[in-house]
């Protein structure tokens, strides 16, 4: 028809598709880890634009911690990735509670 709009196309709905932990190259999933090993966390995300950030929560192992929130970008296949360590063996990290002798 003469004057008619376009159809307007929907928005495009974001989610995440799938989360895993990898090796620091995200090759490999994990099956396990050492204490305060670096490892690789790869979120597959649909609806997202390249280099936009997708919010990642990781709970610590107290239930009454709250979670740390990452921002990894998202790339031009939708995949974001990221180096995680835990809190407590990142540099700069408060030392254990032992009395010091």
């Amino acid at each position: 028809m003469l004057g008619s709009r376009p159809p307007e196309t929907p928005p495009v709905k974001k989610a995440t598709l799938s989360i895993r932990w990898t090796d620091t190259e995200f090759r490999e999933a994990l099956t396990g880890m050492f204490p305060c090993d670096v490892i690789g966390l790869e979120v597959t995300t649909t609806g997202y634009a390249p280099n936009e950030p997708v919010e990642v929560k990781i709970s610590g192992e107290l239930e009454e911690e709250p979670p740390e929130i990452f921002f990894p970008l998202v790339n031009h296949q939708g995949i974001a990735r990221m180096l995680f360590q835990a809190p407590e063996c990142r540099e700069g990290a408060r030392e254990t509670d032992e009395p010091e002798n």
